[in-house]
């Protein structure tokens, strides 16, 4: 079933990419020999493609997000993100729909619902490099959020220099 699911979901995703030809701004994405796009997406197969062709997460975001106009957050210890569409304006997608990810047992991501006004960590480096005149307006419309991500990140922040003796049993 789930096997299933990402398949028609990679199909779409690739359909979507052929017909906008969204995916010229993806660094090395045309460059690759015939019939390479088709199978990263394990389009036309029944079977997962082979681990040489997965897609990686967070990068997938890029791509999902603006195939199917949603909000992807991905939470880690180590760097969470938030992906907006990058080429519609919030107003274009309403009502918006939220996809969110955590990475769990330092291994695989889990899809996980949150509810309510949570903090949504920072876009990621690629959306804010790429994003269109319309797209930027996502930040506005999640500041709130946003900035309350950003500030319990500072409120956990340890000063430079700063070292615990305790955690060491000095």
């Amino acid at each position: 079933m789930i096997e299933r699911s990402l398949t028609i979901v990679n199909c779409s995703v690739l359909i979507r990419i052929l017909q906008r030809q969204e995916c010229t701004i993806f660094p090395g994405f045309l460059n690759h020999k015939p019939g390479f796009r088709n199978q990263l997406l394990g389009y036309r197969n029944q079977h997962l493609t082979s681990r040489r062709y997965w897609m990686q997460m967070p990068e997938t975001g890029v791509l999902i997000a603006n195939a199917f106009g949603v909000i992807m957050v991905f939470i880690s210890l180590g760097a969470s993100v938030t992906v907006f569409p990058l080429w519609k304006s919030p107003e274009f997608l309403l009502p918006h729909r939220v996809v969110s990810f955590v990475f769990v047992n330092d291994n695989h991501f889990v899809m996980v619902e949150l509810t309510g006004d949570y903090p949504m960590p920072t876009p990621t480096w690629y959306w804010s490099r790429f994003k269109s005149q319309d797209a930027a307006a996502w930040e506005m419309w999640y500041k709130q959020r946003l900035d309350a991500y950003t500030n319990w990140l500072e409120s956990r922040r340890q000063p430079p220099g700063f070292v615990d003796l305790d955690k060491y049993g000095l």
